[in-house]
């Protein structure tokens, strides 16, 4: 809900029209910075199901770890490179009404930077056939990010506001990235047991 336009409409109530604006702009620049690291969503869903489907416990530890570290480095450089262009040519064009711009755009895309890593928890969810995971998680995000947006937005205005959004997102994706880690391994079992069933594994299909 609060990729939509469900916040907007929360803080329109408490929020000037110019504040409103603002927010609007900021979260539509952030939201064009992950929509560089969407893709990787879908690209790695196949190699996940793959390499759980196989028992290759170890493989999937390294290909999610590796996914992680390049999706970091690709979040801080879209970060980066999107928050300098707001800084040097974004606030001079449209001038002086806008020097709150760059310090919420930095705020807001602080989420693109946790969350890029972390986009593996949905396609792992769903390759240990718990699609629910990601459902859980979005309630979760959804509620507490819909509980600061009324705590913060009224005492801290855009920042606030802001800070609710960032607080929806991280939760959101770092639970549904949690627990299917956790359901993961619980399914897996020790390592011992891991070993186990996939040396039987490959003894049959010899």
């Amino acid at each position: 809900m609060m990729s939509k336009d469900v916040d907007v409409a929360m803080i329109s109530s408490i929020l000037t029209a110019e504040k409103v604006g603002l927010y609007k702009m900021a979260k539509s620049i952030v939201q064009s910075m992950w929509r560089a690291i969407d893709p990787f969503y879908l690209a790695i869903m196949p190699e996940v199901q793959k390499l759980w489907s196989r028992g290759e416990d170890a493989a999937l530890r390294a290909f999610l770890k590796k996914t992680s570290l390049r999706l970091f480095a690709l979040s801080v450089a879209l970060v980066c490179v999107g928050g300098a262009g707001v800084f040097l040519f974004l606030e001079r064009v449209l001038g002086a009404g806008y020097a709150e711009l760059p310090p919420l755009i930095w705020l807001m895309s602080g989420w693109v930077i946790v969350c890029g890593p972390l986009v593996w928890g949905h396609p792992l969810a769903v390759a240990i056939n718990r699609p629910e995971l990601a459902v859980f998680g979005s309630l979760l995000g959804s509620a507490l990010g819909l509980t600061a947006f009324f705590l913060l937005t009224p005492t801290l205005g855009l920042v606030g506001a802001a800070l609710a959004w960032v607080l929806t997102l991280l939760v959101n994706f770092g639970a549904i990235a949690g627990l299917a880690a956790f359901a993961a391994s619980r399914m897996r079992g020790p390592p011992s047991e891991r070993a186990a069933r996939l040396a039987d594994a490959r003894g049959s299909d010899a």
